[in-house]
């Protein structure tokens, strides 16, 4: 038996329709993440909590794109109806936009190679957004060697809290050192459940281990000036300490709303 091709048919007012809607989608998706991060901050909600960041990254990441899907529906079919005069309107089943929220996040995560926390808000004394490897030390004192490879990871991944790529990256110790002394203390219940919770990537391990991620300057001149002055507890509750990094991933919208438009017609 011959497989039966399956026919994707698209008239000239639905590429300029969807091409329209595609646009006002692309602006309200920056638009609603850029809030969402604001939110977010509002709450002190960032990357560095541990266990429900990966959740909150995808779940904010999903709802901006359903909403924005929405605005394309509703600019293309506006279109349709006043330029074109067609009565046949897109309408997207559950079915595809499931599909196209699992394709969307496969795309993030495998094309373009960003984790999901990227959506999120960086914390200035603990692992940001772009924080994916770091290089532990058994000390205060960064070798040689940790320099380098910092370096290498800079390179690659940029700034752990901001993102940016920059030539040269400084060796951010998470925690920071002057909260070192404080936090290995254990006179404080709560304080010690606080740093179990939230410092997840460090152990206690005998001696309080320190781990450095790739830094830049602005990120670290930042930071500095944060924690003067300051206890552990009191810049981890601070909400100055929250920055909101740029997520790189905008563009890419603009190939994955025609890829919805796609999916629904392969799902019919």
């Amino acid at each position: 038996m011959s497989k039966q091709k399956i026919a994707i048919p698209l008239s000239r007012s639905d590429v300029i329709s969807v091409s329209s809607g595609v646009t006002a989608a692309s602006v309200s998706y920056i638009i609603q993440l850029r809030a969402s991060q604001h939110l977010l901050k509002t709450f002190r909600i960032h990357a560095g909590l541990p266990f429900i960041c990966s959740i909150l990254g995808s779940c904010t990441i999903s709802l901006a794109y359903l909403q924005s899907s929405g605005t394309m529906l509703a600019v293309s079919n506006l279109i349709k109806k006043t330029y074109f005069g067609e009565e046949d309107l897109l309408i997207f089943s559950k079915q595809t936009a499931m599909a196209s929220c699992i394709i969307n996040l496969i795309f993030i995560k495998y094309f373009l190679k960003q984790h999901l926390l990227v959506i999120l808000p960086s914390h200035i004394i603990f692992p940001g957004s772009f924080a994916q490897k770091f290089v532990p030390l058994n000390s205060n004192h960064v070798s040689k060697n940790s320099k380098i490879r910092i370096q290498q990871l800079g390179t690659i991944h940029g700034c752990h809290h901001c993102g940016k790529k920059v030539q040269h990256y400084i060796a951010d110790h998470i925690p920071c050192t002057k909260f070192v002394p404080e936090i290995t203390k254990n006179n404080n219940v709560f304080q010690m459940l606080f740093t179990y919770l939230f410092q997840r990537k460090l152990s206690f391990e005998g001696k309080y281990k320190q781990v450095v991620y790739p830094q830049c300057i602005k990120c670290c001149e930042y930071q500095g000036g944060f924690v003067a002055g300051r206890t552990f507890l009191q810049a981890a509750y601070n909400v100055k300490g929250i920055i909101l990094p740029k997520f790189k991933f905008n563009s890419h919208f603009i190939y994955m709303f025609p890829i919805y438009f796609f999916v629904d017609r392969l799902l019919i």
